[in-house]
């Protein structure tokens, strides 16, 4: 009768045992649970805070935002005019070096890109602010009123930034379009170059917003 009774004590004991077992661990992970979620809500919104995209409309002309050679905004802009949505594609060429040209003209070719015309920019930082502002120049000197700007996804907010800046006040519409590739904004941190390509984006995005556009 007594080892009958003492089997109930030494399972209530057991049960105990993994019970606080259990809490303890539970304490543990809880708190780094708790900080993966946040991290990964904070690199969802940095991601999705870096693309801006407007409903597609028509425009006198499309824009392809060339500053790295990038096919995929070729062949977007090569299908927006067979749509119907434009009659011709300007690219802004820095330098307008033989290599810049060469390649924007190739590109072109694959995309069976044939109405594009090269614009010649300035090579001076920040870069993508004084090249809208050759490109205002080019636009009000063409008489242009509307332009559907074909540019890289994860760089597509600070663009809408920077025209907004420079061509709402000369009166330009102009519709952002986002091209993603192979990285986007769902799959991006499973690669180290789309990780890289996010946080210098990111950092370009801040250094706009609180010291290059305020300054104007």
């Amino acid at each position: 009768m007594a080892r009958i009774r003492k089997q109930p004590r030494q399972a209530m004991a057991r049960t105990l045992t993994l019970q606080s077992s259990g809490s303890r661990l539970a304490l543990f992970l809880l708190p780094i649970l708790g900080v993966s979620l946040a991290a990964w809500s904070w690199w969802v919104w940095a991601a999705g805070s870096l693309v801006h995209s407007d409903a597609v409309q028509p425009a006198d002309v499309v824009l392809i935002e060339n500053f790295d050679p990038n096919y995929l905004l070729f062949e977007r802009a090569a299908d927006l005019l067979r749509r119907g949505l434009s009659q011709r594609a300007i690219v802004p060429v820095q330098g307008g070096g033989q290599v810049a040209n060469g390649m924007v003209e190739l590109m072109s070719q694959v995309a069976r890109l044939e109405k594009v015309e090269k614009i010649p920019i300035r090579e001076e930082e920040p870069i993508t602010l004084n090249t809208v502002v050759d490109i205002k120049a080019y636009l009000v000197a063409h008489k242009v009123e509307s332009v559907l700007i074909v540019t890289d996804g994860f760089r597509s907010q600070r663009a809408f930034l920077v025209y907004d800046k420079i061509l709402t006040p000369a009166r330009i519409r102009f519709t952002i379009v986002p091209v993603f590739g192979l990285k986007n904004v769902q799959n991006w941190r499973k690669s180290w170059h789309g990780i890289q390509d996010v946080t210098l984006e990111f950092a370009k995005l801040w250094y706009y917003r609180l010291i290059v556009l305020p300054g104007l």
